[in-house]
């Protein structure tokens, strides 16, 4: 005969191992790519100094995540930022972004597209931004074909300032609906 507490314990242990199974294959089912794609995964930290305005950490991941989704990532991206506190002060402007996101690996049914950032491309992205995208530059997926980040100077252009990247999307397309695609 087993003893009671040694039958809980079992079943205990039995439900734990169960519980992580599942909770295993759930990740694996999010993170699983479509059939055919292959997809490169990177960690960045992004050090932004002295930005000319603060923003809390909920707009930072907003933003740098909006902008990796514009260029194509997988929409499973995860922002962290930090420093970012307003009881930080100045020291609020120079805050940290830990960006954990998929690219999709050039080759196979990936296809290449020229995308633009600039105010209002992505939506979170405005006019007061030149300095988040400039900093941001040399992390961004894909080749920066061109820019015109003039941040400091009161901007006459239209839009106040633009980046063009070739960035690489599965099967050649982008992953977002038509209102995220580039301006042309």
């Amino acid at each position: 005969m087993i003893d009671g507490s040694a039958s809980k314990h079992r079943l205990k242990l039995f439900v734990t191992s169960v519980s992580f199974v599942l909770l295993v294959a759930s990740a694996g089912a999010r993170g699983a790519a479509p059939a055919g794609e292959s997809w490169q995964q990177h960690t960045v930290l992004l050090a932004f100094h002295n930005l000319p305005k603060r923003y809390t950490c909920d707009q930072l991941r907003r933003r740098v995540g909006d902008v990796l989704l514009h260029l194509g990532v997988r929409s499973d991206v995860q922002v962290t930022a930090s420093r970012c506190e307003p009881m930080l002060g100045v020291a609020a402007r120079s805050p940290r972004v830990r960006v954990r996101f998929f690219a999709p690996a050039p080759g196979g049914t990936a296809g290449t597209r020229e995308v633009r950032i600039e105010p209002g491309a992505p939506a979170s992205i405005d006019a007061t931004d030149c300095a988040l995208v400039r900093q941001m530059l040399p992390s961004l997926p894909g080749k920066v074909l061109g820019y015109r980040l003039a941040c400091r100077a009161p901007s006459t252009a239209r839009p106040a300032f633009t980046v063009t990247v070739r960035a690489v999307f599965p099967g050649g397309v982008p992953l977002q609906a038509e209102a995220g695609s580039p301006r042309g």
